[in-house]
């Protein structure tokens, strides 16, 4: 009776590392994610300045006010 539940078969074994891959996808998509975040955030805080001054001049240039 319990030796059924410790001898897996290879079917057995590819559902329970099914979820465990499923978790790790999933941990590894929020890794990235907060990574490009921090990349975003120190390219805003080392060019702001510029960066608003480029978008402000490229919005006039595409929408002129007269």
């Amino acid at each position: 009776m319990h030796e059924h539940r410790l001898a897996r078969g290879p079917r057995d074994q590819r559902r329970h590392d099914e979820g465990h891959d499923e978790g790790q996808s999933f941990a590894e998509f929020a890794l990235i994610l907060i990574l490009i975040a921090v990349v975003v955030l120190a390219i805003l805080l080392i060019m702001g300045d510029d960066l608003r001054v480029w978008i402000i001049t490229a919005w006039q240039s595409l929408f002129p006010t007269q």
